[in-house]
């Protein structure tokens, strides 16, 4: 069986001012005589020359005579090469086109047309050009046969029980959203065995950015303990998202199999009903005491950042116990604040709030009312049980089809 891979190859020239001032202008690959590297840079530099006419010509240079990949782009950042014909290469220049390392990514040309629209030109060729490198064209690197070593190809019940090597490291390179693209078109075996490949926090980042029935059935067909770990590195009010819309003894199974700290965060998210403030909270955040000075929230800051994904406001509490919320502070009032400065000179002590028992999409027009990145979430005797954030209410507002077009403003 033949399987369409196409090549996503772009033809780059240096950014050079001088470059059409030369006679002579030298385009090279690394193909052999006879390859589609030959024939496609041999096709452009007999049209190429057809236009310029007398003011240049295009000489290629193939086999590799100007040096390998890596060393043509270099010579083309420093003008001493004018075009060239990269192979997957281009990695190293920008993380983005890893992508592209992954065999058998493209479907048939219909599918590539839509990738070279919608994820080359607008994603790519910008991280390309801030490189120095000036991407003119993209071209098809042909067919690509699948080989085993169990039995021929020839037709597509061969394919089952054969497993497609891709290589997760060039995965680990590329955003979470831009891997849970790639699960949501993989068959939930298919992609169980791609997040299989990747660290628990990459598998947990790119999780988070899938559609939430997707994110079901995924976690459940894991081994309890992986898909355990996976849940770890969510964002508790993610994690208890997931395992809110399963089954009460699939949620029972991986939460025993979480750690302590982890499943008691999760397990408190989950007493809330989904519908809540207090069920779409997180549990992530900062708080220090009323007694701290800038420079004791400094500390704490700098030691928490790590772990709390909402920093731009710190929540000041009268201890650490009970955290009842007495008022909040800017990171920006922080930093410009003297470092001996009490936090109790700097905090807005009538912050807004928001109650475990509001409805979300009061929590959400609470946010946007008041053009919050996040707000504070207080049970019944004003203690602090968790924040609000601005992707929260996105989540709640917005259309699923919407929100992908969207960045995250935690990422």
């Amino acid at each position: 069986m033949r399987s369409i891979r196409l090549a996503l190859l772009a033809l780059l020239i240096g950014v050079s001012e001088s470059a059409l001032a030369q006679m002579e202008l030298k385009f090279g690959h690394v193909g052999e005589p006879g390859s589609l590297f030959d024939s496609s840079a041999n096709e452009f530099a007999k049209r190429a020359n057809a236009k310029l006419g007398d003011k240049a010509r295009v000489v290629v240079f193939g086999s590799s005579q100007l040096g390998g990949d890596k060393e043509m782009l270099q010579k083309l950042k420093l003008g001493t090469l004018d075009f060239a014909l990269p192979s997957t290469v281009m990695s190293s220049e920008a993380d983005l086109f890893g992508l592209f390392e992954m065999p058998y990514l493209v479907k048939d040309r219909a599918h590539m047309a839509r990738i070279e629209r919608e994820i080359f030109w607008p994603k790519l060729e910008p991280a390309a050009e801030a490189k120095g490198l000036k991407i003119l064209a993209v071209w098809e690197n042909g067919y690509r046969h699948i080989t085993n070593s169990k039995r021929p190809i020839v037709k597509p019940a061969d394919l089952q029980g054969i497993k497609l090597r891709v290589p997760h490291e060039s995965l680990a390179k590329l955003h979470p959203a831009d891997i849970a693209e790639i699960v949501e078109e993989l068959s939930i075996n298919e992609g169980v065995a791609l997040l299989e490949t990747m660290d628990d926090e990459t598998a947990a980042e790119a999780l988070e950015e899938v559609a939430p029935e997707k994110q079901v059935s995924l976690l459940q067909e894991m081994e309890s303990a992986r898909a355990a770990d996976i849940l770890e590195e969510m964002d508790p009010d993610d994690a208890a998202d997931v395992l809110g819309d399963m089954s009460e003894e699939k949620q029972q199974e991986l939460l025993g199999a979480m750690q302590p700290a982890e499943r008691g965060e999760v397990r408190e998210l989950l007493g809330y009903p989904e519908d809540t403030a207090g069920g779409i909270m997180t549990t992530e955040y900062l708080a220090v005491p009323v007694s701290f000075t800038v420079a004791q929230t400094m500390e704490r800051l700098r030691a928490a950042a790590p772990e709390v994904d909402v920093i731009n406001y710190i929540y000041v509490v009268a201890d650490m116990q009970a955290e009842e919320l007495l008022g909040v502070v800017s990171l920006r009032r922080l930093i410009v604040a003297s470092p001996q400065t009490p936090i109790r000179q700097l905090m807005n002590d009538d912050p807004v709030t928001l109650h475990v028992d509001d409805g979300q999409e009061h929590a959400a027009r609470v946010i946007a009312k008041y053009n919050l990145v996040a707000a504070p979430v207080v049970d019944a005797r004003n203690r602090l049980q968790g924040i609000v954030t601005v992707d929260d209410a996105i989540d709640i507002i917005l259309p699923t089809a919407w929100k992908k077009r969207l960045p995250r403003v935690f990422a």
